[in-house]
């Protein structure tokens, strides 16, 4: 039998998934989760918390500063006088954090660890896990460097199907849109996505990555805290594969083309 090699080129192209109503409503969903928090929240400018050695937490009003002691007035209305040298740390709102109802707060200085993991919500499959070292700059805005482990796989695209798995490293952004309870946000992920042999996958090439989003992060007593991101991935790449057509001959495919995924992640900030 005469075998037949063929090579097919693809053209870069955007995958295409436009956003449908469900992913709407995604974005409506958050929205109504920032405002929601409006009628809940407290914040004042001099609210702070106070960490006892002892476990102890007092959240109130700092009225002054006597040298060896602190006095603060609580929501009882009673005014305390707290002694330095049994205090572990204190976060004062608007320098440190901003503080909301039931000792709840975001912190807005130090640095933080991110982690967030999910899948894309279109037909062909899609995963994402991320970690970033970030560092608070003030209330609005939060910078880091990245990394994440990235799955994508195409199902019979102009009848071709590709599986490509990347490492991204990247420039990490977060700015926070309001001070609510549930903080929504904007953020960005510029970067390189290396190629990846961690699993199966074509032979193919790393490229640029880009996943702008948006997301909701939850206030908490404690270090840790929720979040969720809804974001457009775009990642490049290019790369070969061999198929066969209809008579069991070898076809070689060339493609050159753009990931283009919407994903949905849930993750934790901690501090």
């Amino acid at each position: 039998m005469h075998l037949l090699n063929k090579t097919i080129l693809l053209p870069i192209e955007y995958l295409p998934y436009p956003i449908s109503m469900h992913k709407y409503c995604l974005l409506l969903f958050f929205s109504f989760l920032s405002i929601s928090s409006l009628f809940s929240q407290l914040t004042t400018e001099k609210q702070a918390i106070i960490y006892y050695k002892d476990g102890s937490v007092f959240i109130g009003e700092i009225l002054a500063d006597k040298g060896n002691s602190i006095e603060m007035i609580v929501a009882t209305g009673d005014t305390l006088h707290i002694a330095k040298r049994d205090i572990k740390r204190i976060f004062q709102s608007s320098r440190d954090i901003i503080m909301h109802t039931k000792g709840k707060m975001h912190y807005t200085s130090g640095q933080f660890v991110s982690t967030s993991m999910g899948g894309g919500l279109s037909a062909d499959p899609s995963f994402d896990w991320d970690v970033v070292l970030g560092r608070h700059l003030n209330e609005k805005w939060s910078v880091g460097l990245g990394a994440a482990l990235s799955f994508n796989s195409v199902w019979n695209f102009r009848g071709i199907s590709a599986d490509n798995h990347f490492i991204p490293i990247f420039a990490y952004g977060r700015y926070y849109i309001n001070k609510k309870r549930a903080r929504l946000f904007a953020f960005s992920r510029v970067g390189y996505g290396i190629r990846s042999d961690l699993a199966w996958g074509d032979n193919h090439t790393g490229g640029v990555h880009f996943q702008p989003g948006i997301g909701v992060h939850f206030a908490a007593r404690k270090s840790v805290r929720f979040i969720i991101t809804l974001s457009q991935m775009l990642q490049h790449t290019r790369g070969s594969r061999v198929d066969f057509d209809f008579l069991s001959n070898p076809i070689n495919i060339d493609y050159n083309f753009f990931y283009n995924r919407t994903m949905l992640k849930v993750g934790i900030d901690i501090k």
